[in-house]
């Protein structure tokens, strides 16, 4: 067991510390409503539903770190890259987004389950267990609650195919129009943007009690603690701090990118077999290792595509070099610019 813990070290630590903090979420969840007529009203469908909430509330702050460059650069260049694996930083996004996605349709099974129970109470068994007024299926399902959950449930399933192997890559789709829909970058660029600006503003509108468990939780049941809790907006403190922090890291990149600072092509060059060498200026105080690689994007292709491609060339050089090979739209599309211009003019890097 140790020697595999000290191989495996550097791949669990993500996922152990993704799973301290849903756990914390889940107590969370646990101690605001453990005791009190809410939960006696909704019962244990109550209780699943605010356990998966907390796990989907969770997985929508984490999601964005593994995706904020600059701190997983940080993290690469000091010793915290021994116990965590950067390398697999859009896989443990990707799976933080599909364990956020599963827990948010639970959630809304659960609920309304948890709706049915209490509306199926009589009116007077509801007031004794502190129901504040007679929970009504026809008014939930007109609350802001219902709609805009709805409306993530419609925002995940137009854009997760995009992302999702399955069924992007299935045989039977490929070579259709649907499959190369599904497969074109440009889309998947256009599908994630979309849910990054529509998904943190409905999912905080979502945040706001869905069926009326506040009046409950503030009641002579809850105990001061549950009450300190229960007024809190757990989705936005774990949401918006990540969320703030991959919008600057978006910012500064941005500026970056057209600084006057930024990389020139010096020169583009066509070899057999399908392969372009391409040799950029070298930044001011740009450091890098061996085996590191780079994003980078060319304007006159698409001004907002960015293509990770390894270095070749040694630290010590005066320039940078990158050897990219026609292995998709984007590059098929980038060789075709050399062929025709003999040199490409306008490319972008970012360290």
């Amino acid at each position: 067991p140790r020697a595999w813990l000290r191989e495996h070290s550097r791949s669990l630590a993500a996922p152990a510390l993704a799973a301290a903090v849903i756990a914390a979420s889940i107590a969370w969840s646990w101690v605001e409503y453990w005791g009190t007529p809410a939960l006696a009203l909704g019962g244990w469908a109550l209780l699943a539903a605010k356990t998966c909430v907390a796990a989907a509330q969770a997985c929508a702050g984490l999601m964005w770190i593994p995706m904020t460059r600059g701190l997983v650069a940080r993290v690469r260049a000091t010793r915290l890259r021994r116990a965590f694996d950067c390398d697999a930083a859009i896989n443990c996004h990707a799976w933080l987004a599909g364990i956020g996605a599963a827990a948010g349709l639970a959630h809304g099974a659960f609920v309304t389950v948890a709706a049915l129970v209490w509306a199926a109470k009589p009116e007077g068994e509801q007031a004794r267990l502190g129901a504040p007024a007679p929970l009504s299926l026809g008014a939930l399902a007109a609350s802001r609650a219902f709609v805009t959950g709805l409306a993530l449930v419609l925002l995940m399933a137009a854009t997760f195919p995009f992302a999702m192997a399955w069924p992007r890559r299935a045989a039977w789709l490929a070579g259709t129009r649907a499959g190369r829909a599904l497969n074109a970058f440009p889309n998947f660029w256009a599908a994630h943007h979309a849910l990054l600006i529509a998904f943190p503003a409905l999912l905080l509108a979502h945040a706001w009690p869905p069926i009326p468990t506040s009046g409950l939780l503030a009641g002579a049941a809850a105990t001061p603690l549950q009450r300190a809790l229960g007024r809190a907006n757990k989705t936005a403190i774990l949401l918006l701090p990540p969320l703030a922090l991959y919008a600057l890291d978006r910012c500064l990149r941005a500026w970056r990118s057209r600084s006057s600072a930024a990389p020139r092509v010096l020169s583009a060059r066509l070899f057999p077999g399908g392969v372009l060498e391409l040799v950029l200026s070298k930044p001011r105080g740009f450091k890098y290792s061996p085996g590191q690689y780079v994003h980078v994007a060319c304007p006159a292709l698409s001004p907002c595509e960015w293509h990770p491609f390894t270095l070749t060339s040694a630290p010590g050089d005066p320039h940078l070099a990158l050897a990219i090979k026609a292995a998709g739209d984007w590059t098929a599309a980038l060789l075709a610019l050399v062929g025709e211009a003999g040199e490409v003019y306008g490319g972008r890097l970012v360290p």
